[in-house]
């Protein structure tokens, strides 16, 4: 599904982050990043540091997909909780989804330094769970 199919409007999809031209010869890269959201851009970004030549291709406008659909908040903590998240992808999968989330969350703090455009807060958070006698027990 595109994100511009959703039933549902963001704020973020009226809005223009950057404007790109068509791709409109043939050229040559070490890596192809198929999609503009933060995802595609931010392996591109990291990509290019490392030396390599990368190529970004969209078939819609820069950051017009599901990021443009998201509330642009990072965090290590899974919305379904970690017990469900061991339980669905085991205990590993679980620490590679930690992991990974924060490693995210350092390297936004690492953009910020390096002078790229992006706005940062720290918020606490807080997990509510329900009465140990409304749960589910398997």
């Amino acid at each position: 599904m595109n994100a511009s199919d959703e039933r549902t409007r963001s704020l973020w999809m009226d809005v223009l982050v950057a404007d790109a031209p068509q791709l409109q010869k043939n050229i040559t890269a070490d890596t192809v990043v198929v999609g503009s959201g933060i995802a595609g851009l931010s392996v591109a970004y990291e990509l290019a540091l490392r030396g390599q030549k990368v190529v970004v291709i969209d078939r819609g406008r820069i950051a017009g997909g599901m990021t443009s659909r998201t509330t642009a908040h990072l965090t290590s903590q899974s919305d379904d909780g970690f017990e469900t998240l061991i339980r669905v992808r085991g205990l590993e999968g679980a620490k590679s989804f930690y992991e990974s989330h924060s490693a995210a969350m350092i390297a936004s703090k690492q953009y910020r330094r390096k002078k790229i455009s992006i706005v940062i807060s720290v918020a606490s958070t807080a997990i509510y769970s329900r009465p140990l006698a409304a749960r589910q027990v398997n």
